[in-house]
């Protein structure tokens, strides 16, 4: 039974509709009925090829299942596929189902009377995956043979039609049909179980086949075993809608706060809440698989993906990853944590070569997949584009079968990501599952199977089935249309977010705003608020609240002037108003880096407002941190992410006051660019995007090094490490009210440490306080940060009320990686307990003298070894 999520006071804003649509097609002669509709029966065909892979023989384009094709044996030369029709047809329509590929594909279609003079009827482009091509033959002619030619790359036929009607060859018949018995259909058997005995009858042709992506977006069919296809879409911010795979009812999918804004919250409960809303929804509109939550530390300010990620602390990336992966997984929807791993920029995405020392790799970069992996129990991951010390990660034996199955002991669905799987021979043997979006090379991929290999094929198979059965995906219909009515509960879901996320990071005392006084609202997001990033993580929403209107709702409209053309605003405007709000924005998707730092136009837009009257708010939707020359004059700074639908309404409600804020930072903003660990990484006179666009771009290395020579020192530990101011620290964040911390106690229990300290609300007005853990290593035998994020809990007091907070750390928290052990080593010695509102703002400290040497095999291990 699905369980209701909480409510967060917000309105029920509407309860869409669903329509169905019906398409019958077909010929008519040869017709049996099925159900109410007519149906023509297939036309026995005898299909023979130029060449074929032992796994996709030619009779399979005429085995009436679309999602076993004809391919090749070999792609560089012209091939071909012929249909000799057990009866001359008048040749009208023929439509081609293409098995999605890479790159088009060229073909001509020719006819026959007696196979021997052809004449080509039709000229086309392939790569149109499943939705068909019909080819409408201008002057119909009779023919008992039909042969498609194609030039191209990596495309199969799936299957042909003629005048609407199935071709089937005899030798499907010797497939054998599926028992009504089989054990796989007994739900009382555990995943394992099924899977197995699925695989025990699956052909060769079946398991091949599933180990490469179907039509971009699906796990395939498996028609015999009446096993459907598995719907996956992009995540990030919501569900990123794609029309040509799905057909979403009115009014579409809610644009959530993207997953930076969310780790903003430091609120795991509601992080919870955000995944099993986003799991309900996906169930709603037939998404079985949300490619989401991707958690890739923030190393630099400058990636174009940063927005879709939880910040630089492995820690806070892990816990709320965790609490996501969770919630949606509870909904009976599959999670796929992304991208494993060091895919932190974008520029030259797919062919940058990371190069790392084995510590912080695992001390970093791998610690929050072990906490989404033991803890989260996550279903799916998926490797990234990114080489990893000289091995392409999506197909790399080191980096999935040792670091990710090894390492950390993940034993579910790996796929890669899109076009990400270069080498089809080590997908087989490094532990990948599913090439994305289909496999890249069939022949390779079928030289690779022998004897020996044959028990890998098995073992893809293996995985994936028994990650879909354990989520229940087989057992239920793709979509459940009736949950669309508890659509409010998961708007408002997206309205806590924002608002729990929106982070006010600077306030001379102009905010909360009054209504007693004039307020002129201006900038590019001021009336069409920036509230999501752009490429797959985009997700566009409906029913956007922006945040002059919603200003003018709060302060009334007369108090509030918006100036829609904010490039023509003048000087004196900007004097005579007794505060501003501007609001600005950088918007970045992936494929690209940028230089952090506003557009120029909005740069000098801020700086003039800032100039010209003190009383300037400065509001800024970005997914990363900005150079802001402009903070210093600025009377305030409210830093909204990109915050969804509804973020205008969170951030008017910070502005006026309506909200107290309690937005973290999850990340470092530098002062400038050059402070940055990662400053540098691309070559001067190289463009920032993810292909090779100039002649400097060409002149670098194939894989062209990112070397991380900061080793475990990024964000607040590289800041710290160099005694480096910064603008805004990791953990920053300010209220309106204030909060006092008193009275910390560390002791040990058993193999436990206790960390308890008192907080007090001692404002005058209600508000929440995130309350972090830093521990530090005085006597390391190893480098170590002065201090690390351990632990952190998020509560709401009202004024003048006290809560103690009690952290229980086991010992492992006072560990680091030890490369010669390959395990994670805690030293006796002095240990510095930090308690505070930021990594910058300690208010708390206390020693702890530990006195034993412990190892354990995974930081995620209770007991050590």
């Amino acid at each position: 039974m699905t369980k209701k999520i909480k409510m967060y006071n917000a309105q029920h804003m509407r309860s869409p509709g669903a329509s169905w649509r019906w398409k019958i097609c077909g010929a008519v002669t040869g017709a049996m009925m099925l159900g109410s509709a007519l149906v023509a029966a297939p036309l026995e065909v005898k299909v023979k090829a130029s060449s074929e892979l032992p796994q996709t023989p030619a009779f399979l384009a005429a085995d009436g299942d679309a999602a076993l094709p004809w391919s090749p044996a070999d792609y560089s030369q012209e091939n071909w596929i012929q249909f000799d029709l057990s009866e001359p047809q008048l040749v009208e329509t023929v439509e081609l189902m293409w098995q999605s590929g890479l790159n088009n594909c060229d073909y001509k279609l020719e006819l026959s009377a007696d196979g021997q003079e052809w004449v080509e009827v039709w000229k086309g482009k392939g790569n149109k995956s499943l939705t068909g091509e019909t080819a409408k033959i201008k002057k119909p002619m009779k023919a008992a043979h039909l042969r498609v030619k194609t030039k191209g790359n990596r495309q199969g036929l799936s299957e042909l039609k003629v005048n609407g009607r199935d071709l089937r060859d005899p030798a499907v018949a010797a497939i054998p049909a599926i028992p009504q018995d089989a054990p796989y259909r007994d739900t009382g058997l555990s995943p394992e179980e099924r899977a197995a005995n699925v695989v025990s009858m699956m052909t060769d042709y079946e398991k091949f086949q599933m180990a490469g992506g179907y039509n971009n977006r699906y796990v395939r069919e498996l028609k015999r075993f009446g096993l459907r296809e598995v719907f996956m879409a992009d995540a990030s911010a919501g569900i990123h809608l794609l029309s040509k795979f799905i057909d979403a009812p009115e009014p579409g999918s809610i644009s959530y706060p993207c997953s930076v804004a969310l780790a903003a919250t430091w609120n795991t409960d509601l992080a919870r809440d955000y995944g099993q809303a986003l799991g309900l929804e996906c169930r709603q509109l037939g998404v079985d698989i949300l490619l989401g939550p991707g958690f890739n530390l923030y190393r630099t300010s400058s990636n174009g993906r940063n927005f879709e990620y939880m910040g630089e602390d492995p820690v806070l990336a892990g816990a709320m990853a965790t609490s996501y992966i969770q919630g949606m997984q509870e909904e009976g929807v599959m999670a796929v944590a992304k991208h494993f791993i060091c895919n932190n920029n974008e520029w030259r995405r797919h062919d940058t070569d990371v190069i790392i020392d084995d510590r912080t790799l695992h001390e970093l970069y791998m610690l929050p997949w072990y906490d989404v992996v033991h803890n989260g129990d996550v279903d799916s991951i998926m490797g990234s584009y990114n080489w990893l010390n000289g091995e392409k990660v999506s197909c790399g034996p080191i980096a999935l079968n040792g670091l990710l199955r090894g390492d950390i002991g993940f034993e579910g669905l790996i796929m890669s990501d899109w076009g990400a799987s270069w080498f089809s021979d080590q997908a087989l043997v490094s532990g990948l599952d599913m090439s994305m979006p289909v496999m890249r090379d069939m022949t390779v991929f079928s030289e690779a199977i022998t004897p020996e290999t044959q028990g890998d094929l098995d073992a893809i198979s293996q995985r994936i089935l028994t990650t879909l059965f354990r989520r229940g995906i087989y057992d239920r219909a793709q979509k459940s249309p009736e949950l669309a009515a508890d659509r409010s509960e998961w708007e408002a879901v997206s309205l806590a977010t924002a608002r729990q996320a929106v982070t006010l990071l600077k306030n001379d005392g102009v905010l909360p705003l009054k209504s007693d006084g004039d307020v002129l609202v201006l900038g590019p997001s001021a009336g069409n608020t920036c509230y999501s990033g752009g490429g797959s993580g985009w997700v566009k929403g409906y029913d956007h609240a922006n945040i002059a209107p919603e200003l003018q709702r709060l302060l009334g409209k007369d108090k509030v002037e918006y100036v829609e053309n904010w490039k023509k605003v003048t000087d004196a405007q900007l004097k005579d108003a007794e505060s501003i709000v501007v609001c600005v924005d950088l918007q970045t998707k992936e494929g690209i880096d940028y230089y952090p730092k506003l557009e120029e136009e909005q740069e000098a837009l801020v700086q003039r407002c800032v100039d010209l009257n003190p009383r300037t708010v400065v509001v800024v939707n970005s997914g990363s941190g900005l150079e802001m020359e402009w903070d210093s004059k600025a009377a305030a700074v409210v830093w909204a992410y990109y915050p969804g639908q509804y973020g205008g309404t969170a951030i008017a409600e910070v502005i006026t006051g309506e909200l107290n804020p309690s937005g973290r930072l999850p990340y470092s903003i530098e002062l400038k660019f050059e402070d940055s660990p990662a400053y540098g990484y691309i070559p001067e006179g190289a463009t920032w995007t993810q292909r090779k666009e100039n002649d400097v771009d060409r002149s670098l290395p194939e894989c062209p090094p990112v070397e991380y020579k900061e080793g475990v020192f990024i964000g607040y530990r590289w800041y710290d490490e160099k005694g480096l101011d910064v603008r805004y620290p990791f953990g920053h964040g300010l209220s309106y009210t204030t909060f006092a911390y008193e009275d910390l106690k560390v002791k040990t229990e058993g193999d436990e440490i206790v960390v308890t300290a008192k907080i007090r609300n001692s404002g005058d007005r209600a508000g929440a306080e995130v309350v972090q853990l830093y521990v530090g290593d005085r006597d390391a035998s190893v480098e170590r940060p002065i201090r690390e994020l351990k632990a952190f809990a998020r509560i709401e007091l009202k004024p003048g009320q006290s809560e103690e907070v009690e952290f229980r750390l086991n010992p492992v928290a006072l560990a680091y990686y030890d490369v010669d052990g390959k395990n994670w080593l805690v030293e006796p010695g002095k240990f510095t307990i930090d308690i505070g509102a930021s990594s910058r703002d300690i208010r708390l400290s206390e020693e702890l003298n530990w006195s034993k040497q412990l190892r354990y095999q995974r930081p995620s291990d209770k007991q050590s070894i």
